[in-house]
């Protein structure tokens, strides 16, 4: 361990003194070279998030128009009310029942199942 504090001190102390400036620069260039090249797979791992990111945004109409209903459990309203008390529609003063919409699709050309996550309120991809 001391060989080694020895040595990393060594290293300091010319770049430090300016003694053996080839040593100082190929220092610089290879710090240059890792730096470049953990942005450069960084750019990657950052573009990659965004991509699988707009892949999970699923499209409601996409499924509806696309894919096979298989449970209504999803409570929803008709356009201009809003789903208050988790089973009335209101738009002021008025009020109506809300309608039972698929909860759960089928899509057989992605071979794939699409459940209706309610606690965060979007399409979600089955495990199964």
């Amino acid at each position: 361990m001391k060989k080694i504090n020895k040595f990393i001190r060594e290293i300091f102390l010319k770049i430090l003194k300016f003694d053996n400036k080839f040593f100082v620069l190929i220092l610089i260039f290879f710090g240059l070279v890792l730096l470049g090249i953990l942005l450069f797979i960084g750019q990657f791992n950052l573009t990659g998030n965004v991509v699988n990111d707009l892949k999970e945004n699923i499209d409601g109409n996409k499924l509806e128009n696309n894919c096979d209903c298989l449970e209504r459990n999803k409570l929803d309203c008709r356009p201009g009310f809003f789903l208050q008390d988790n089973h009335r529609c209101w738009s002021g003063r008025t009020f109506t029942n809300a309608i039972r919409t698929c909860s759960k699709y089928n899509c057989p050309e992605e071979k794939q199942i699409y459940i209706w996550n309610l606690k965060e309120e979007k399409w979600q991809k089955s495990l199964n």
